[in-house]
C-alpha cells in the first residue's frame, strides 16, 4: 500500500511497507545471507574487522561502488549518513542509541581514515558481532549520496525535505 510510504529517508524509515521498498533504494555496509538468515555478508564493505578489545569495527569498501546520482560512493559519505541519523534524532537513531551513541558523541565514534575506510567505535560494552548483524537485519544505515542529499538541505534539514519525494541511494532500484 503506497499511502503509508510517506518518505524515501531510509533514516526516517518506520513500517514493514516502507522499509521493504526503501532497502532497494539503498546500499549497507553488510547483508544478511538470503539462504542462511544468520550468517552476515559483505555488501558495501568487502570485508570488517573487529579490535581484539571488541570496540572498534574497521569496514573496508568496495572502490566500484556509485549512486544512482553517478557519484562515487565514499567512506565519507558513510560518515555523514551515519552522523546524520544522530542528529536529525529520526526513527532509525533509536537502534544505534541503543548502542550508547548519540548525537553528542557521534562525531568521534564514526570516521574516515581513508577514501574507503569506515571506522565505528563502539562507545559502550556491546556485542561487535550484535552490531555487525544488526547492520544487516534492520537496514538501520542505508547509505546516502552525501553530495546530493546536501544540495536539497533547506533550513539544516539535511536533505531530510526532499527525501520525502526523492531518493539518493547506490540500490537496486532507483526512482
Amino acid at each position: 500500500n503506497m499511502n503509508n510510504l510517506l518518505t524515501l529517508d531510509p533514516a526516517a524509515m518506520t513500517g514493514n511497507e516502507v522499509v521493504g521498498i526503501v532497502v532497494n533504494l539503498y546500499d549497507s555496509l553488510v547483508e544478511l545471507d538470503p539462504e542462511q538468515l544468520t550468517t552476515v555478508k559483505p555488501a558495501l564493505a568487502k570485508s570488517w574487522d573487529i579490535s581484539p578489545d571488541g570496540k572498534t569495527l574497521t569496514f573496508h569498501l568496495r572502490d566500484d561502488v556509485k549512486f544512482h546520482s553517478g557519484n562515487p560512493l565514499t567512506a565519507a559519505d558513510v560518515v555523514w549518513s551515519m552522523r546524520r541519523i544522530l542528529h536529525l534524532n529520526l526513527a532509525q537513531a533509536s537502534v544505534w542509541k541503543s548502542y550508547g551513541f548519540s548525537k553528542k558523541n557521534i562525531d568521534s565514534q564514526v570516521s574516515a581514515p581513508d577514501r574507503f575506510t569506515v571506522q565505528i567505535v563502539l562507545p559502550k560494552d556491546n556485542d561487535p558481532q550484535l552490531v555487525i548483524y544488526s547492520l544487516a537485519a534492520l537496514g538501520n544505515l542505508g547509505v546516502l549520496d552525501s553530495k546530493t542529499v546536501q544540495s536539497h538541505q533547506q533550513d539544516n534539514d539535511c536533505g531530510n525535505r526532499w527525501l520525502t519525494t526523492h531518493e539518493a541511494g547506490s540500490g537496486p532500484f532507483t526512482l
